[in-house]
Order: C-alpha cells, then structure tokens, then sequence
C-alpha cells in the first residue's frame, strides 16, 4: 500500500535526524535501498539538504559483502543508512574475518528489523566510539522513522538492542487491549502521534487502517500492531507483534494476504 506522506511531515523528519547524525556523515553518504523502501528518500534527501554527496555505489559494489567494504574505503563514505538485515549480512562479513571497520565511516543508520545483540556486541569490539550505530524504529506510515538508539556498552543489557526514545515532535504510547498506557516493564501496543503520522494511504480517507483518533489525546495516531515495552531508563525495547506480520528482509508481508 502507497502511504501519503505530506511535505510537512518530510521536514520534520528530516529536522530531527539532522539533530542526531553525526555531521560528517553527509560528506559521503551512501545510497543502498532500493526506491520501493521508504528510507530511500532520507539516503537522497539527507545529504542534498546539508550540502553533502551522495555516493551512488555500482550493482558490482553491492554485489557482497566484501565488495561493500572496498566500496567504503575507496569511495570515501563516511555516512551508511539500510536495512538491519544488510547491516547484519555485511557485519557477519567483517567479524568472521577479523576485518577493521573502514576507517572513513563516521555515522550507521539502522532499522527495518531486530538487531542481533551477539553482532552488536562485534560492532562494539570492533569500533568502538569511532563510528556512531544508531538504531532505529519507525513505520512508513510515520514518515520513516521516529525512534533513535545509539549503541554503546550498555545496549545489550535488556537482552535485546533498544529501539530508542520518542524523536523530537512524536509522542509514543504504549497502550493495553482497552488503549491504557501500561507501566515501565509491561508489554503493549505501541501507538505513535506528532508530527510525523502520514496523510493515510493512497485512495483511502484518512482514518483507514491504523490510522485514528486516540482518546484523551490530541490530533491523529497510528496504531502500529508492534509490542513493545517502556525500559526504567525510558527506551522502549521492541517484542514483536500482534499479529502474524512479518519482516523479510526488511519489507513487511502479511501472511493472511499470502495466504489468499
């Protein structure tokens, strides 16, 4: 489904990514995804609108994961954005070679599907503080993203990597079956309002699908159908979700439609 994306709710996104990339990451930012992923649009918009550049990598740079390293260091990228399942599969690359990270990245954007907290664990051995992996949440229909973690010594202490807190203009609930907000440490629905809540979905209204009113709350919410729980330390961390939904790499498949 196309979702409707105003250029209001584009700015804002972009506004508060700038806050948290690291500002060296738009020298040479890569574009990996393919046009039919959303963040897609952020790998061109991002660099364009910080007078950065855009490394465009060749279908041969991309072919695997060690042709993608090579790509790193001799097109000079200093900013990555994709899929957690690419990051994984180029992650998997470097650690069971011993390999360093590039030595020009400065920023990883990722987000998509669950990070794997033993390849995090790598990154963290591996590079240190040098290079910023952020990771991130967020549905299309909430202009991309709008959760940030940055990962450091501590991401894997809940046993999963954080998803991150609410950005800048969004507001995250998470709610029971009768749209209560649960307390820190119990599993809910994640609803998210601000900004960023799209239009609806193309040749629909505007309140199809996931897109509503939440009571005792202002403005328009999008029921995401994900589970996640409120840490003590204000992250959410995410448990999957309420449905029979799936990721695969990195694109959403409803097993019902599959099954029709």
């Amino acid at each position: 489904r196309g979702v409707r994306i105003s250029h209001r709710n584009f700015d804002q996104y972009l506004e508060v990514v700038a806050e948290a990339i690291h500002p060296r990451a738009y020298e040479g930012s890569v574009w990996t995804s393919s046009v039919a992923f959303d963040s897609s649009v952020a790998e061109v918009t991002y660099p364009v609108v910080h007078g950065g550049r855009i490394v465009v990598l060749e279908p041969a740079e991309m072919a695997s994961a060690a042709s993608l390293s090579r790509a790193f260091e001799d097109r000079d990228v200093t900013g990555f954005g994709c899929a957690t399942a690419l990051w994984s599969t180029w992650m998997k690359y470097v650690s069971e070679r011993g390999e360093p990270i590039p030595r020009t990245l400065r920023h990883i954007d990722i987000g998509g599907s669950v990070a794997d907290p033993a390849l995090v664990q790598r990154w963290l051995e591996l590079a240190g503080t040098d290079v910023r992996l952020m990771n991130r949440y967020g549905p299309t229909e909430t202009t991309v993203t709008v959760t940030a973690h940055v990962v450091d010594a501590d991401s894997r202490r809940g046993g999963t990597i954080p998803i991150g807190r609410p950005e800048r203009g969004t507001e995250i609930r998470i709610l029971d079956e009768a749209e209560r907000r649960v307390p820190p440490g119990v599993e809910g629905e994640i609803w998210i309002g601000g900004g960023q809540v799209a239009l609806g979905y193309l040749g629909t209204g505007d309140d199809q699908g996931g897109f509503q009113a939440l009571a005792g709350a202002e403005g328009r919410w999008f029921r995401t159908g994900d589970r996640g729980v409120w840490g003590d330390d204000g992250e959410i961390r995410f448990r999957g979700r309420a449905d029979d939904q799936v990721k695969v790499g990195g694109f959403r498949v409803e097993l019902d439609e599959v099954r029709e």
